[in-house]
Protein backbone atom coordinates (compact mmCIF):
# COMPACT_ATOMS: atom_id res chain seq x y z
CA UNK A 1 0.00 0.00 0.00
CA UNK A 2 2.26 3.18 0.91
CA UNK A 3 6.22 2.77 0.99
CA UNK A 4 6.87 5.65 2.40
CA UNK A 5 5.10 7.94 5.05
CA UNK A 6 6.09 11.82 5.30
CA UNK A 7 5.79 13.41 8.53
CA UNK A 8 5.85 16.76 8.98
CA UNK A 9 7.46 18.64 11.97
CA UNK A 10 7.24 21.85 13.25
CA UNK A 11 8.24 21.30 16.82
CA UNK A 12 4.97 22.06 18.07
CA UNK A 13 3.03 19.47 20.30
CA UNK A 14 0.24 19.88 17.73
CA UNK A 15 2.29 18.42 14.71
CA UNK A 16 3.51 15.30 16.83
CA UNK A 17 0.36 13.94 17.00
CA UNK A 18 0.84 12.84 13.48
CA UNK A 19 3.52 10.53 15.03
CA UNK A 20 1.54 7.48 16.41
CA UNK A 21 -0.53 7.63 12.91
CA UNK A 22 2.29 7.35 11.09
CA UNK A 23 4.02 4.13 13.10
CA UNK A 24 0.69 2.60 12.93
CA UNK A 25 0.09 3.08 9.22
CA UNK A 26 3.66 2.02 8.98
CA UNK A 27 3.32 -1.10 10.63
CA UNK A 28 0.45 -1.82 8.28
CA UNK A 29 2.32 -1.09 5.40
CA UNK A 30 5.76 -1.83 6.05
CA UNK A 31 6.60 2.12 5.10
CA UNK A 32 9.66 3.81 6.00
CA UNK A 33 8.85 6.78 7.81
CA UNK A 34 10.83 10.06 7.18
CA UNK A 35 10.50 12.86 9.77
CA UNK A 36 10.92 16.76 7.88
CA UNK A 37 12.04 20.08 9.27
CA UNK A 38 11.49 22.57 7.29
CA UNK A 39 13.48 26.41 7.76
CA UNK A 40 12.85 29.25 6.54
CA UNK A 41 15.66 30.95 4.23
CA UNK A 42 16.25 32.85 6.92
CA UNK A 43 16.83 30.29 9.50
CA UNK A 44 20.05 27.75 9.31
CA UNK A 45 18.85 24.60 9.28
CA UNK A 46 22.31 23.24 10.32
CA UNK A 47 21.48 24.68 13.41
CA UNK A 48 22.16 22.66 16.56
CA UNK A 49 18.48 23.09 17.99
CA UNK A 50 17.00 22.09 14.73
CA UNK A 51 19.16 19.78 14.73
CA UNK A 52 18.70 18.40 18.51
CA UNK A 53 15.02 18.46 18.08
CA UNK A 54 14.78 16.07 14.98
CA UNK A 55 17.27 14.16 16.22
CA UNK A 56 15.74 13.49 19.76
CA UNK A 57 11.85 13.21 17.77
CA UNK A 58 13.58 10.51 15.88
CA UNK A 59 14.88 8.74 18.40
CA UNK A 60 11.86 8.91 20.48
CA UNK A 61 10.28 7.65 17.63
CA UNK A 62 12.43 4.58 17.08
CA UNK A 63 12.57 3.83 20.75
CA UNK A 64 8.42 3.70 20.20
CA UNK A 65 8.85 1.63 17.82
CA UNK A 66 11.82 -0.95 19.26
CA UNK A 67 9.49 -1.57 22.41
CA UNK A 68 6.44 -2.35 20.86
CA UNK A 69 5.38 -6.23 21.43
CA UNK A 70 4.53 -6.13 17.74
CA UNK A 71 7.31 -7.61 15.45
CA UNK A 72 6.05 -5.51 12.20
CA UNK A 73 6.83 -1.86 14.14
CA UNK A 74 10.41 -2.95 15.08
CA UNK A 75 10.71 -3.13 11.32
CA UNK A 76 10.33 0.04 9.95
CA UNK A 77 12.74 2.35 9.05
CA UNK A 78 12.57 5.82 10.57
CA UNK A 79 15.08 8.84 9.18
CA UNK A 80 14.95 12.68 9.41
CA UNK A 81 15.64 15.51 7.04
CA UNK A 82 16.24 19.41 7.75
CA UNK A 83 14.87 21.34 4.65
CA UNK A 84 16.13 24.68 3.46
CA UNK A 85 16.68 26.43 0.71
CA UNK A 86 20.18 27.77 1.51
CA UNK A 87 21.79 24.01 2.10
CA UNK A 88 19.16 21.90 0.48
CA UNK A 89 18.49 18.48 2.38
CA UNK A 90 20.31 17.76 5.22
CA UNK A 91 19.09 14.10 6.44
CA UNK A 92 20.10 11.57 9.53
Amino acid sequence: MYKKILVPLDGSELAEKALPYAIETASQSGAEITLLNVRMPSENPADPDHQAYLGGTRDKTRSELDSSTEPSKKKIKVESAIVGDETGIKSH
